[in-house]
């Protein structure tokens, strides 16, 4: 028996804008991903990552993954298929000093269209 895994192909845009909404840099990273929850966090990661090399210090994460904003805000690392990549989040958001998550909804994430 043959059992071919295809992973999905993924990209991370990350739009960092100043407390006046304007654009100021943008961060892509290509990576493959099993499932979109996946995706959706290692997005979140890639710009953090990204927001520490900028040297940003104050940060408001949006995302349009209502669960992924719930796990990290709660600290919950159960879900098996992202739970490394959530507390990844967690470690890295201890080296801003000041960083919040939002969930926003997909209606409103201008970003993403």
């Amino acid at each position: 028996m043959l059992l071919l895994i295809h992973p999905l192909s993924a990209a991370a845009a990350v739009l960092f804008k100043n407390e006046k909404e304007e654009l100021v840099k943008v961060a892509s990273q290509l990576f493959t991903a099993a499932s979109a929850s996946i995706a959706e966090a290692n997005v979140i990661r890639v710009g953090l990552l990204a927001a520490i090399e900028a040297g940003f210090t104050n940060v408001v994460v949006e995302s349009g993954n209502l669960n992924d904003i719930r796990h990290i805000n709660f600290k919950v690392f159960s879900v098996w298929e992202s739970a490394v990549i959530k507390r990844d989040i967690y470690n890295l958001s201890s080296l801003f000093h000041i960083i919040s998550f939002y969930a926003i909804s997909r209606s409103c994430d201008h970003a993403a269209d």
